[in-house]
């Protein structure tokens, strides 16, 4: 049985609803997990990360890259920063500021904000990124997530790696198996009378 799972069953449900302490030891435990597989998967770039710019009700159509001003302050290769991520919004108002949350290929936490300005009527650019390293209490603090929707998080990127990981296994092998079947057909091809009759 999964480490978590045990975690889950035989320490948090039984006889009582899950406290935050109960979620927030189950979700370092998933993270532990999550950070064993990273170095195997393929991430995403923050720099590539779309996000709503308006609204809640927009999709997530701007990517970072693409609405970079001429000149942009955040950290050296920030944008080549590798890992998973979602939009959040903040508890406070802060202004035209643009929230993320993610986990990165160090197994590590991630706080994004990105703030803009205006460059022309109705046209904005984004002018900083600011990439922090919070604890998940931080996270819930600031943000209108909670510790199950953080857990939540994590499922969701675990199922798309492992249905990535079957349909890349599928593939290979239906490659093997042809090389496979092609080099027979070769031999049977290339090989001396003597040879196919022993």
């Amino acid at each position: 049985m999964p480490e978590s799972m045990s975690v889950l069953f035989k320490e948090v449900l039984p006889g009582h609803e899950p406290s935050d302490d109960d979620l927030l030891k189950m979700l370092k435990d998933r993270a532990e997990i999550v950070a064993g597989f990273l170095d195997r998967i393929t991430l995403t770039r923050l720099g590539e990360v779309k996000f709503m710019p308006n609204c809640f009700n927009s999709a997530p159509t701007v990517c970072l890259n693409n609405r970079l001003a001429e000149k942009v302050t955040h950290p050296s290769d920030g944008l080549s920063l590798q890992g998973f991520f979602m939009q959040v919004w903040s508890r406070e108002d802060d202004g035209a500021k643009y929230h993320l949350i993610g986990f990165s290929r160090d197994g590590e936490w991630l706080e994004v904000v990105v703030e803009e300005k205006q460059t022309a009527p109705s046209t904005y650019a984004i002018s900083k990124v600011e990439i922090l390293n919070p604890s998940p209490q931080e996270i819930v603090s600031k943000y209108l997530v909670g510790y199950r929707d953080l857990l939540d998080f994590l499922t969701i990127e675990m199922q798309r790696w492992a249905e990535a990981s079957r349909e890349r296994h599928v593939r290979l092998q239906s490659v093997a198996d042809r090389f496979v079947q092609e080099d027979t057909i070769l031999k049977a091809m290339c090989a001396k009378p003597e040879e196919v009759r022993r």
